[in-house]
């Protein structure tokens, strides 16, 4: 990977933590998570008219992935009315890879050691985070809202996935889904609040909607850097986000970290990055569930190397045919069958 792409990497991973701890740092989750919402979209507006219609086969995946954001929404403001953003987002967006992870194992996918490891060390670290939250005085059902969340987001992952591809264009289809997402939570946070949403959205306009182009900008950011990268390794340095959202946590949000918290962070981090790698790291695994023949090794052994030593035949200046500089010598060391006349290179 080039040292440019890396950056843009962790810029994409710090513009994810970002919006996040916008949504987290409102007085209301709710209201924060409609604004980012509108933001991604109408920053998605004026890239669609540039790009095709995804084909009718996905039109329906796009309906059920508005269905899981709108979901996500709603789960995602309820997760942070409970609990800080360095423990939030460390366990949705920790726990999603696994949980999108082990639903391709049920689809017939195939899991490496590698990812093996990864949930062993996704399940330290939230069991960590768990015994640490709770030594606090807080509810341990208050993990469980953010393991819904996660849940949520392994649902139109899932959906986002099998979509794109069905769309033929899976920038097309990225930007109908931001575009698209602005309809159901709006219609829900108005018939809920009404007038309460606008003039919380008159205050906030312009962070909220910064946020969501700051989403609209990492997702980007990632497809574009997947075209010149390998895909398990940009969505592996995309996991870096939590360290991101550990800082801004506690430069702007004024969160205590203890050292527990910090190191069940890194452990779920790593968790999430061992199964990014690992659940693509086996090619005869993807080629045997696309339904393609495996690959043969090529044959070995004494005859076939003897096979494939063909003599050399050495260089001389081009010269017509009937002049002797560009025939074999008698004392040359090819075999007798090659000093034949036909051999002698001629101009076209």
């Amino acid at each position: 990977m080039d040292g440019h792409v890396l950056l843009l990497v962790l810029a994409a991973a710090l513009l994810h933590a970002t919006w996040n701890s916008i949504v987290k740092g409102g007085s209301n989750k709710l209201f924060e998570s409609s604004m980012n919402a509108l933001g991604g979209g109408l920053g998605a507006l004026l890239i669609l008219p540039f790009l095709p219609a995804p084909a009718p086969g996905s039109w329906g995946l796009l309906a059920l992935s508005c269905c899981f954001h709108l979901t996500y929404y709603i789960c995602i403001s309820q997760a942070y009315d409970k609990v800080d953003l360095s423990m939030g987002y460390t366990i949705m967006r920790g726990c999603a890879p696994m949980i999108t992870a082990l639903a391709l194992l049920l689809l017939g996918n195939h899991i490496s050691p590698t990812g093996w490891g990864g949930v062993l060390l996704l399940c330290l670290g939230i069991l960590t985070l768990t015994l640490e939250h709770v030594h606090k005085g807080a509810r341990a059902a208050d993990i469980l809202i953010c393991l819904r969340t996660s849940l949520v987001i392994a649902g139109y992952t899932l959906a986002d996935g099998y979509g794109a591809r069905a769309s033929g264009n899976g920038i097309s289809y990225t930007c109908w889904i931001f575009f698209l997402n602005i309809f159901p939570i709006h219609a829900y946070v108005l018939w809920r609040h009404g007038r309460t949403y606008i003039s919380y959205l008159r205050q906030r306009a312009a962070t909220g909607l910064f946020g969501g182009l700051c989403g609209l900008g990492s997702y980007g950011i990632a497809l574009w850097a997947m075209t010149l990268a390998p895909i398990a390794l940009v969505a592996a340095l995309r996991e870096t986000s939590v360290i991101f959202g550990m800082l801004l946590a506690v430069i702007f949000l004024h969160e205590r970290l203890s050292r527990s918290r910090i190191l069940a962070i890194l452990i779920v981090m790593g968790g999430a990055m061992l199964i990014r790698l690992g659940c693509r790291s086996d090619p005869a695994a993807l080629r045997r569930h696309a339904g393609s023949p495996p690959r043969r090794r090529p044959p070995r052994g004494p005859a076939v190397r003897r096979a494939q030593q063909t003599p050399r035949i050495p260089q001389c200046t081009l010269q017509p045919k009937r002049s002797p500089s560009c025939r074999p010598q008698p004392n040359s060391s090819l075999p007798e069958a090659m000093t034949s006349s036909r051999y002698a290179i001629s101009h076209p």
